[in-house]
């Protein structure tokens, strides 16, 4: 009888530790199952998300408003400035410029020359700076200005581009031979060998890098 009993204490503790075996190699499956299907969903779904995260959000549309007064105040400003150099440009072309000497070396007499060729083009692209801008100016204040989403797109690609570009174009043109002038009177005014030594290459180059950094400024 107690040989009956052992047994069946031995035999219900290999069928409970078999049994719990069972339940844990179910559990390991059922684990691996699920790690497995969420790592599958994943990978599916990561293409997607990546798209989407790759995908850049359309801008908002600007609603249309009228920028007449901003662009005629920026016109205002071209026109202002190109007058101001006018006023610099105008005794360079005429009576303060260099005059042409007998006694003048030929390398002497063609930077007179081009002295005055430049001086002259900068005038004259200054005139046509600031006619642009007082006629443009004028139209967008007594005209009727179609609204448009931006002030960029009525000044660069609305109905003003032609005046806003003409006017950028030629007060650039006149500012940078306004500077070429100031160099080369530098030059003819101290040259190379005067009782000044050097202060007449110093001063052009000084002008001449000044003229780069505008170059510079204007490609930025």
């Amino acid at each position: 009888g107690r040989h009956a009993a052992r047994t069946a204490r031995h035999c219900g503790a290999a069928h409970h530790t078999g049994s719990s075996r069972s339940q844990n190699l179910d559990s390991e499956n059922i684990s691996s199952l699920c790690s497995n299907s969420l790592l599958a969903m994943i990978h599916s779904a990561l293409p997607a998300l990546l798209h989407v995260a790759a995908t850049p959000r359309a801008a908002p549309e600007l609603a249309l408003a009228s920028h007449a007064a901003d662009a005629a105040a920026l016109f205002g400003n071209m026109q202002g400035t190109a007058a101001l150099l006018t006023g610099g440009l105008v005794p360079l072309a005429s009576f303060a410029g260099p005059k042409p000497q007998s006694s003048d070396s030929p390398n002497t007499a063609r930077l007179k020359r081009l002295h005055m060729l430049v001086a002259w083009t900068s005038l004259v692209s200054e005139l046509t700076a600031i006619m642009y801008a007082t006629i443009a100016r004028n139209v967008l204040l007594e005209a009727a200005v179609p609204h448009t989403h931006s002030l960029k797109e009525l000044l660069l690609r609305g109905e003003y581009a032609l005046a806003w570009t003409g006017v950028n174009s030629h007060f650039l043109f006149g500012l940078l031979g306004f500077v070429s002038t100031v160099s080369l009177n530098a030059w003819l005014s101290f040259g190379c060998n005067c009782a000044g030594g050097r202060i007449g290459p110093a001063l052009a180059c000084g002008a001449s890098s000044a003229l780069l950094l505008m170059l510079s400024v204007v490609n930025s």
